[in-house]
């Protein structure tokens, strides 16, 4: 790869969100044939296509789609820097963040809390419950940031990823499934517990990509749930890692690696480009990242 021209970065940051010459151009305030010879130096630059048709509409190609979350951290790291850091310093004004977060984020909470009340006393959380994903809340600022794993579809939302972890088997002290290899066969042998959700989880879509059938006659809201649940039954619950030993350690359940492969869960942040140039917000974020690297699998 040739030199990085450095002034191409936040064009470069654009055109993979956007997946559009006209709406980045639109965005950045220059013409379309402008960003058409940035895009072209790009190419040149990455020895790679980035954008491509696909009947009427541009794609990323896997090498752009694979910087996206890099380029974009990058620009906001030189941001950050050329506007003189994120600091709060204690004695800034009071405000208030809401934060939708699912309950796979429960990890982040205490640490999280401890560390803003420690740094930034005025600086209050609110922290409510995911319920349904509702973008528009996070477009027009009732929710100043979202953490969870997430599906985030509006395409000018910035999502930066926290950690990933591994999804393992629980249950209690005992139960068949804690003594010897955990087949496939024997893991569909006993009843499990169910997680509500909108769609198909990784989870599911890994049952079905190996084609095992579970019992599931139980549906709870949360992973917490499942975890209790699993502890004092002979219910099987399939959760991940971190959450069995940072958030509920002291159940006393049995973990085992499940046999087959499920794609790592991904924990991530959202927010609206809206609190891009704001200092309290950055500040925020980059104390949730640095509370979330302990985690990371």
């Amino acid at each position: 790869m040739q030199s990085m021209d450095l002034n191409l970065l936040v064009t470069l940051d654009h055109l993979l969100r956007e997946v559009s010459v006209t709406e980045t151009a639109r965005r950045m305030g220059l013409s379309a044939s402008a960003v058409s010879r940035a895009l072209d130096r790009l190419r040149e630059t990455t020895g790679d296509p980035l954008l491509v048709r696909a009947g009427r509409r541009l794609v990323l190609t896997a090498r752009a789609e694979a910087m996206r979350e890099r380029v974009e951290q990058v620009v906001e790291d030189a941001q950050t820097t050329l506007r003189g850091g994120a600091e709060v310093p204690a004695e800034g004004p009071a405000r208030t963040f809401v934060i939708r977060s699912s309950d796979l984020a429960a990890a982040l909470t205490a640490p999280l809390a401890a560390k803003i009340h420690a740094d930034a006393p005025r600086i209050r959380l609110c922290f409510i419950s995911e319920g349904d994903s509702d973008e528009e809340a996070l477009r027009d600022g009732r929710i100043h940031l979202e953490l969870g794993d997430l599906e985030i579809k509006a395409p000018e939302m910035r999502v930066r990823r926290l950690f990933r972890d591994r999804w393992v088997g629980v249950v209690r002290k005992g139960h068949p499934l804690s003594k010897g290899n955990v087949t496939k066969r024997r893991f569909a042998a006993h009843a499990h517990v169910g997680l509500r959700r909108a769609g198909p989880s990784a989870l599911e879509r890994a049952l079905r990509a190996h084609r095992i059938e579970r019992d599931v006659p139980l549906i709870l809201p949360n992973h917490h749930a499942a975890i209790a649940v699993a502890a004092q039954s002979d219910f099987v619950a399939v959760v991940p890692e971190y959450l069995v030993e940072h958030v509920m350690p002291t159940l006393g359940v049995h973990i085992f690696r499940l046999p087959f492969e499920v794609p790592p869960l991904v924990v991530s942040q959202a927010w609206h480009p809206r609190f891009d140039a704001d200092p309290t917000h950055r500040w925020l974020r980059t104390r949730v990242q640095e509370v979330c690297s302990s985690l990371e699998r």
